[in-house]
């Protein structure tokens, strides 16, 4: 569970049935003011599409947006995700818009490596796998960065840093 960057909506990878899980987020103050299952069917609860994997990395862009690992999404009819492959997808946390047609963001990287960890500082993605780290700017979708070898576990928001730990 990852709380946004100003503190009012959490995101939970939402756990459905292994390994099958949906990212969900939803309001604090309604979960802890008016709702204690507004996590579950409450109504600031925003849903994203069935993923493969329950354990998908995710990070908060800003108080609205999320972007998560992997570009599929679910296919109900044949019960499993299509359309994966290395890159993000932005999901509306705040239930405010239908999904915009560019939510998938495709990215140049290799499909095989394992990513740890997505962070965001506003105006960079970083994506942690386990070959290094690859910074990626939001407004352009361009990558500007490589990182090999260096794996963060941790972006520190307030100092601007990302932490490796090892």
């Amino acid at each position: 569970v990852v709380f946004s960057p100003d503190g009012s909506r959490l995101l939970d990878d939402g756990w459905i049935w292994a390994p099958v899980g949906n990212m969900l987020a939803w309001s604090v103050a309604d979960w802890l003011g008016a709702n204690p299952w507004e996590s579950e069917d409450g109504a600031s609860m925003v849903k994203d599409t069935q993923r493969d994997d329950w354990n998908t990395p995710a990070c908060w862009i800003d108080e609205r947006y999320v972007a998560l690992w992997g570009t599929g999404e679910w296919d109900f009819d044949e019960f499993e995700e299509i359309g994966k492959g290395p890159g993000v997808r932005l999901f509306d946390a705040s239930g405010q818009a239908a999904p915009a047609a560019d939510a998938r963001w495709p990215m140049a990287l290799d499909e095989n490596q394992r990513v740890s960890g997505l962070f965001c500082d506003g105006r960079r993605l970083y994506i942690a796998a386990d070959t290094g780290t690859t910074v990626w700017d939001l407004a352009t979708r361009a990558q500007l960065a490589a990182l090999p070898g260096f794996t963060p576990r941790f972006h520190d928001r307030a100092r601007a840093s990302l932490v490796a730990v090892g």
